[in-house]
């Protein structure tokens, strides 16, 4: 045996000195398949650039045999593995294989062979890509070709972490993700969805259609509305429907997919008659989607048999349908919305969650999922959400999930160890069985250095700590103490790395949620406890902005907020007005607060307009042709006050009147409002603005404040200046 193992080593030692350091491309290969073996060499460069005959790292399109590495699918490849062609390989499917004298590596076109690379650095050298500007290259003198032999097909054969921080191409590549849009050929391209999600209003537009064709969107209150859910009974829909759609396909070259799912947000399905009476036969609204679904589904599979239809269990279809069973060509996406985040779904306090989505999976069909992973309102916050995040794939794999698309953040690094939980996600959407834990250690450890026992203390506290995930606007209840000793333990973690500038910046961002979070909670600053004396909040306050600034953070919500928003709500809580309040009849004395509409969070169709009347010398100007909620602002300051909008309209007639504006307080964790209101036209009419009473209100966390236009034909806009806060004296029932 001894003389055999001699045999061998001596016979490989003999192939690496005589074959160079070559890597073999076929003549045939496809645009990735090249890249990928420019990868390769460009990869061994920086790993062997000074051992000798480095310069000989080259790739070559002849001579196989005096090649050590082959890279992507060839005829002599498949000669030297046993096989006949590359047919059987599965989506995304990668092969690296270790013999004396080569090493091979290739997968499944498009994009396999380059995954197949990163695979092989990743394996044989150490190769870390922790994030799209930070990886880990080790270097070494004297070449070496490690054994690997290693097959594999990701469970999932759409993968996508939805993190701004996972955008970047090749990084989203080198994390095995596929479904990015606009990667080129070059990097393997992507797995498109035609139309991405909420596509009925894609498809159908109302401002292409509305006007001609009112009957084909939703009866809502007795009205056609064009931002509600189409009228799916609509026979003429249905076929406009179709016809888009086939369309769209017609323009793909190789279309895979398409989704045909209902619009966004709480809009209800059309109330008319028909639709009605179909969701009463049949069971519910679901039954009505997939009725709809179907019938594209089949025209689509006329034409394009091997194309799959995507729609969304979502919201108000998230219940399975009654009566209707999906077309075998549908993939059914479920949605997981808000559930209870410091756990699993499979855990107790999702039963409700995991029993639908176990309804799901009786159909048979494809399964897709949809989770999110963030504060929709407040990317920056700390969002401790580890236990779900992190078992939530292998849980999916388990039952049959061919498509995880995951969404997070958009507020770059700053929001909660998102660098970690973006390399972690890609890792685990390539390979779900992997140990989250272990994958988190190594991360630590690779991008923080000396920290990383801190960065794992962190994680492992704000576990605890969370004692229960919310569908409020403030996912996480999360103690002042608790919150207290997060930030104690990130700032030990920078004392460790204070030599080191690069570390120190890791560890001051992975602190900016903490911080932000400690400044949003009044109680804790105006008697400061014994962790905050001494740190003066202002200038706390300016440290996270400079850090954001520098980390070129802009948006902190999935909708319009901005640092500069963030830093005028922050002083909003913290800091009192000068002077009088604005509303008269207060006594001498009385403490007040004010925030611009500009700095709160806007949705639907709205303007930011300058004017010098305005308090803040601009306001949110919207159209008064529907009825949103555009201006709305989370988290009112803790207290109790009496609340005032101070509101304009412009009128369209001489003499406006009707609603112009409604107002009020809604309740997340209640579901309901707590104020309500609404202001005429003609007591809110230009010029000038006019402040109105919304009501007496004692501040909660799971609340928001909103102003919306109402729908009134004699009114043109509807223009939103500020929200005004009075500090008032609970009465004897705490209102």
């Amino acid at each position: 045996m001894n003389k055999i193992l001699l045999f061998l080593s001596c016979l490989f030692s003999f192939c690496l000195a005589a074959a160079e350091y070559s890597v073999f491309l076929a003549p045939d290969a496809t645009p990735a398949e090249e890249n990928a073996a420019q990868e390769l060499v460009n990869g061994l460069r920086r790993i062997f650039g000074s051992a000798p005959a480095s310069n000989t790292f080259a790739i070559s399109r002849k001579d196989p045999g005096k090649c050590l590495f082959w890279v992507g699918q060839s005829g002599e490849a498949a000669q030297a593995l046993g096989m006949k062609d590359f047919s059987d390989l599965k989506p995304d499917e990668i092969l690296l294989k270790t013999f004396p004298d080569k090493t091979i590596l290739l997968g499944a076109r498009p994009r396999g062979t380059i995954y197949a690379v990163y695979e092989f650095l990743e394996r044989a050298y150490g190769v870390r890509f922790w994030t799209a500007d930070v990886e880990h290259w080790p270097v070494h003198e004297k070449f070496f070709r490690p054994g690997i032999d290693h097959r594999y097909a990701p469970v999932f054969q759409r993968r996508y972490v939805y993190y701004d921080l996972a955008r970047k191409s090749p990084f989203c590549v080198k994390l095995r993700t596929n479904r990015y849009p606009l990667v080129s050929p070059r990097w393997g391209g992507s797995e498109e969805i035609i139309g991405f999600v909420h596509t009925f209003g894609l498809f159908v537009p109302a401002k292409k259609h509305f006007e001609a064709h009112p009957e084909w969107f939703a009866l809502l209150g007795g009205k056609r509305v064009s931002d509600g859910q189409p009228c799916l009974t609509n026979r003429e829909f249905r076929k406009a429907l179709i016809e888009s759609v086939l369309a769209a396909l017609r323009k793909k070259k190789d279309p895979r997919m398409i989704s045909i799912s209902q619009n966004d947000g709480g809009k209800t399905f059309c109330e008319c008659a028909e639709c009605t009476r179909f969701i009463r036969e049949h069971g519910n609204e679901s039954d009505l989607l997939w009725d709809t679904v179907n019938e594209v589904a089949d025209a689509i599979a006329a034409e394009f048999p091997d194309v799959q239809v995507e729609t969304d269990a979502y919201s108000f279809t998230l219940e399975p349908p009654k009566t209707i069973v999906p077309r075998k060509n549908v993939v059914v996406r479920f949605c997981s919305g808000l559930s209870d985040k410091t756990r699993a779904i499979d855990s107790p306090g999702n039963e409700k969650k995991y029993s639908i989505f176990k309804e799901w999976c009786k159909f048979g069909n494809p399964l897709a999922v949809w989770t999110y992973e963030t504060d929709f309102y407040h990317f920056y916050m700390p969002n401790p959400n580890w236990q779900g995040l992190l078992k939530s794939p292998r849980f999916f794999a388990d039952h049959g999930v061919i498509d995880i698309f995951q969404q997070g953040s958009y507020a770059g690094p700053i929001a909660d160890l998102s660098d970690l939980r973006v390399w972690v996600l890609g890792k685990l959407q390539w390979n779900p069985y992997q140990d989250p834990g272990k994958l988190i250690e190594e991360f630590a450890k690779g991008f923080y250095g000396k920290a990383a026992p801190c960065i794992l203390d962190y994680i492992d506290h704000m576990i605890v700590s969370s004692r229960k995930g919310t569908s409020g606007i403030s996912a996480f209840d999360i103690s002042d103490d608790d919150l207290l000793r997060a930030r104690k333990i990130l700032l030990d973690g920078e004392k460790i790395v204070a030599d080191d500038p690069v570390l120190r910046q890791r560890l001051r961002v992975a602190a900016v949620p903490v911080n932000l979070d400690l400044l949003q909670r009044p109680g804790l600053w105006e008697k400061p406890v014994p962790a905050l004396q001494g740190v003066d909040w202002r200038q706390l306050l300016s440290d996270q902005l400079k850090i954001m600034a520098e980390e070129k953070v802009s948006r902190l919500a999935e909708d319009p907020f901005t640092p500069d928003m963030l830093e005028r709500n922050i002083v909003l809580r913290l800091a009192w007005e000068k002077g009088a309040p604005p509303v008269p009849g207060y006594p001498e004395g009385t403490r007040w607060k004010q925030v611009a509409a500009t700095d709160c969070q806007r949705y639907g169709v709205y303007r930011e307009v300058k004017d010098p009347d305005a308090a803040n010398g601009k306001v949110v100007e919207v159209d008064c042709t529907h009825a949103t909620w555009t201006s709305q602002f989370p988290q009112p300051p803790e207290g109790c006050w009496d609340v005032y909008v101070e509101l304009q309209c412009l009128g369209k007639e001489q003499n406006p009147s009707g609603t112009a504006a409604t107002f009020g307080c809604y309740d997340v964790k209640q579901k309901d409002c707590v104020l309500k209101g609404s202001a005429k036209a003609e007591t809110i009419l230009a010029p000038g603005y006019h402040i109105i009473k919304m009501g007496r209100l004692t501040a909660d966390e799971n609340q928001f404040l909103y102003c919306a236009p109402a729908i009134n034909k004699t009114v043109e806009h509807l223009r939103i200046s500020r929200y005004i806060f009075i500090e008032a004296e609970r009465t004897s029932d705490g209102k």
